[in-house]
């Protein structure tokens, strides 16, 4: 299965993203290892990196969407210089 930005995700991939966002959040270690049935020691070694105040855009996905949003427009803005190209008789 593929997110909306193409790249491939798997079930386990939710529960990686519920811990980062969590951790994000602020919850302690000890609350989300008893939520995930995990050890405190796994979850400092893969979330410790997350803190409250990481910038908040770098992980919502804003600034990938922003940009894909851009590419759309570049193509569709050189599919009508093709189009208007063609209708007046230039390669």
């Amino acid at each position: 299965m593929r997110d909306d930005f193409g790249n491939v995700r798997v079930l386990y991939s939710l529960r990686h993203t519920y811990a980062s966002r969590r951790r994000y959040e602020g919850m302690s270690f000890d609350n989300l290892s008893v939520q995930m049935g995990t050890s405190v020691k796994m979850l400092e070694e893969h979330y410790s990196h997350f803190t409250v105040s990481d910038n908040p855009n770098l992980f919502s996905g804003h600034a990938k969407r922003q940009q894909r949003s851009k590419d759309k427009e570049i193509e569709e803005l050189k599919k009508q210089i093709e189009e208007l190209k063609k209708q007046n008789g230039k390669p």
